[in-house]
């Protein structure tokens, strides 16, 4: 399972709670850097939303959706 790069904090969340529900038991967790991915939607002036919310609305959204991209992506060429 792919995390995205956060805040120490927010992250440090993320991964209490998995370990609490027990996910961390049942799968790998990674954790990507997925700037990359916000970077190449402006870049290429790709407009994105969920929900009605922007990336900038959203921001940790985008991110996870782009650390599973950049992981999969990664581990596919490995």
């Amino acid at each position: 399972m792919a995390l995205p790069k956060l805040e120490p904090a927010k992250l440090e969340l993320l991964l209490q709670q998995a370990a609490e529900s027990g996910i961390s038991q049942k799968h790998d967790i990674a954790v990507v850097d997925a700037q990359p991915s916000l970077e190449a939607l402006q870049e290429y002036n790709i407009k994105v939303t969920t929900m009605g919310r922007t990336v900038e609305q959203d921001r940790e959204f985008f991110l996870a959706a782009g650390a599973a991209g950049i992981y999969v992506t990664n581990n596919l060429i490995s």
